[in-house]
C-alpha cells in the first residue's frame, strides 16, 4: 500500500476547514446555537467530517509504518543474502 501524500494533504486541509467552521459556530454563542437547528446540524456534520479526517490520517500513518516495516524486512533479507553469498564465495575459494 502506498501512502498518497496528495490525499493526506487534502484531508488535513479539510480538517482545518472543519475546525475553522466549528470555531465560527462557537463564536456565535450558545444562544445562537440553541436557537438554530441548522447551526446544530452544521456543527454535527463538521464534527463528523473532522473526525473522519483524523481517522484517515491515522490509517495513513499505519500504512506508512507498515511500508517502513516491509522495507526494513526486505533490507534485512538482502543483507542476510549478501552474508550467505560472501560465506559461499569464501568456502568456494578455500575449497579450491
Amino acid at each position: 500500500m502506498v501512502v498518497r501524500i496528495d490525499v493526506l494533504r487534502a484531508r488535513l486541509k479539510k480538517l482545518r476547514q472543519m475546525l475553522a467552521d466549528l470555531h465560527q459556530i462557537r463564536a456565535a454563542g450558545r444562544k445562537a446555537y440553541d436557537d438554530d437547528p441548522m447551526r446544530q446540524l452544521a456543527a454535527e456534520r463538521a464534527l463528523q467530517i473532522a473526525l473522519q479526517c483524523i481517522l484517515d490520517k491515522s490509517n495513513q500513518d499505519k500504512k506508512k509504518k507498515k511500508e517502513v516495516v516491509r522495507l526494513a524486512e526486505a533490507l534485512a533479507a538482502l543483507n542476510q543474502a549478501r552474508e550467505i553469498l560472501a560465506f559461499a564465495r569464501k568456502k568456494l575459494i578455500t575449497a579450491n
